[in-house]
């Protein structure tokens, strides 16, 4: 079932995303991605593009993707040199296109269809050297608790994962695993390339 629930409320927060949202650990983010300068790099649930403020200047090009027109808006103004594509995981709008990194940041747990979103990633990750960075909070950790309860609290429909649960799915996508660790208190980030 398809709610898109959480679009229409990044529809409405959007001016005031950035103010709101907490920093995510992007030094530990930049290292796992590796970049040379030379990757395209695509972020699933840009939003705004906050998270790749850090990155844009180390890759290639970036692509933004977000299912809220606004957010895209906003990232497009802050990050000219980005391109913004408006877009669900689980229908990713690339035929014959490969991503040497698909990074994912606080976002896979509000997609319809966790799996199709990973396997989509599959299916566009550049086959030998791509990497796959999945940064999502763990329900059974106090933080990723408490934002799991927020989230139910507005109805957002959202679906958090332990690092077993996301393992599992990262498996069924065909997708292995690298490196999974805990980046702070309630946060891990999930590494992996095709199989």
């Amino acid at each position: 079932m398809v709610t898109r629930i959480p679009k229409q409320f990044f529809d409405l927060i959007s001016p005031l995303y950035d103010f709101l949202i907490r920093d995510n650990p992007t030094s530990k983010i930049i290292d796992a991605l590796d970049l040379t300068g030379q990757e395209k790099v695509l972020e699933i649930g840009a939003g705004t593009g906050r998270s790749i403020a850090s990155i844009i200047s180390l890759a290639r090009q970036v692509w933004l993707l977000d299912p809220s027109q606004p957010m895209l808006q906003q990232a497009k103004q802050k990050f000219p040199t980005a391109k913004p594509v408006l877009g669900y995981a689980e229908q990713l709008p690339f035929e014959g296109v490969y991503f040497d990194r698909v990074i994912v940041i606080d976002s896979l747990h509000h997609w319809d269809d966790q799996l199709k979103g990973l396997k989509e990633i599959e299916r566009v990750l550049e086959p030998k050297q791509g990497l796959s960075i999945v940064v999502e909070f763990d329900p059974s950790r106090p933080l990723g608790h408490y934002i799991k309860s927020m989230e139910k609290f507005f109805w957002m429909g959202s679906k958090f994962f332990t690092t077993i649960e996301m393992r599992k799915m990262h498996r069924k996508a065909n997708l292995h695993i690298i490196r999974q660790a805990y980046v702070d208190e309630g946060t891990y980030i999930t590494i992996s390339k095709k199989k």
